[in-house]
């Protein structure tokens, strides 16, 4: 982490009458310090966003596989297989959009802090893990769905 040239400078006595420039450095420090504090929580509502994406796309694929046997009643052959032609392609499509979007996006939803080691998160606070089984869970299915699939 590089630290602003502000916390590297030397000590400043405020009683030697030199304080007005101090003053300027203080509110030029205060809104550089909300503008980075902004950018950060802008950082993480964008990965926040993008991790929802995901899921949302693999619940929808999840959803269009539901369906698939949904429709029976009154269904002629050829208008069933044409339902489930399009269920499964559906799926599919969304299985591929959220695979592609995860490779495109593995970068982006890293956090930089794990690569240096030192996370100014609570240790113990394990949230982001659990988050990234449940993302490991669902490449798991997809794979073993996809193996499926192309084993038929």
């Amino acid at each position: 982490m590089v630290l602003s040239w502000i916390w590297l400078t030397g000590h400043i006595d405020l009683n030697d009458g030199t304080d007005e420039g101090d003053k300027v450095l203080k509110e030029v420090w205060a809104k550089s310090r909300a503008k980075a504090a902004r950018a950060r929580e802008e950082v993480m509502l964008i990965q926040e966003e993008m991790q929802r994406t995901l899921r949302f796309l693999g619940w929808k694929a999840q959803w269009w596989r539901s369906r698939v046997d949904s429709r029976t009643v009154n269904v002629n052959q050829g208008l069933q297989e044409g339902l489930q032609s399009y269920m499964h392609k559906q799926e599919h499509f969304l299985r591929r959009l959220e695979h592609k979007w995860r490779i495109m996006w593995s970068v982006p939803l890293e956090d930089p802090m794990d690569k240096e080691g030192n996370s100014e998160e609570d240790p113990d606070n394990n949230e982001e893990d659990d988050e990234e089984d449940d993302n490991n869970i669902d490449n798991e299915e997809y794979r073993d769905e996809e193996s499926a699939e192309g084993s038929v």
